[in-house]
């Protein structure tokens, strides 16, 4: 017989991905806000970059781009969160939460390109 997966064992990936997702989110807008103070940079005017151009800016170190980014990645944690639920749920056997978790994921990144175009 085989033997199923431990609860915690789904409930530790959840804690580790917004652990992670909560410390690296932080740590790029401390980066970020480091540097803002340092260069005296501000946000300019008109709406928000567009993700290529969010990313770009922040792996080049823009500090506006890294406090911006940092937002986004601390938005994409619960997202992340849903995700990994779906894929435990999938391990497990439990196909009904797996297909309702793998659904609401679908729909949250259906409203993050819909949001973004």
């Amino acid at each position: 017989m085989k033997e199923r997966p431990q609860p915690h064992h789904l409930t530790h990936w959840v804690h580790l991905v917004l652990s992670a997702g909560i410390s690296v989110s932080a740590l790029v807008m401390f980066v970020g806000i480091v540097l803002a103070l340092a260069t005296g940079q501000h946000a300019p005017e008109g709406p928000p970059p567009q993700w290529l151009a969010l990313v770009r800016g922040a792996l080049l170190g823009n500090a506006v781009a890294l406090l911006q980014a940092g937002l986004v990645l601390l938005m994409l944690t619960p997202i992340a969160r849903v995700l990994v639920l779906g894929m435990g749920w999938l391990a497990e056997k439990e196909y009904r939460f797996a297909t309702i978790a793998l659904i609401v994921f679908a729909l949250l990144i259906g409203s993050l390109i819909l949001g973004s175009a």
